[in-house]
């Protein structure tokens, strides 16, 4: 139990390439400037929606934005800026593959 609380406190993971085994870790300096950036990401996203003059560009702006936080809480939340290459790849083929679902059943679907 103390193991695992202290291996989540520290947040440190096995970049393991090339069985060097190099360890990177990801900083609460860089955790609180990431939550930085999101809260800034959010607030342009509430500024879109009453801002007059964005509505014929709404949906892809906010969608735009979505996908800049997305990528945020993916790269360091969920540590894939420092895990193995094959965990981003999984990533990217599930995406693509539920994107390329969508895209078929909007064109099935009338």
């Amino acid at each position: 139990m103390a193991e695992h609380q202290s291996q989540a406190a520290a947040v440190h993971h096995r970049a393991g390439q090339g069985g060097k085994g190099t360890e990177r870790t990801i900083t609460p300096k860089q955790y609180f400037t990431v939550a930085a950036i999101l809260a800034v990401v959010t607030a342009l996203e509430v500024a879109v929606v009453y801002i007059e003059a964005m509505r014929p560009v709404l949906v892809p702006a906010l969608l735009f934005l979505s996908f800049l936080k997305f990528l945020f809480v993916v790269m360091y939340f969920m540590h894939l800026r420092i895990d193995k290459a094959i965990f981003s790849v999984l990533l990217v083929t599930g995406l693509i593959m539920g994107l390329g679902t969508f895209i078929a059943i909007g064109a099935i679907i009338p």
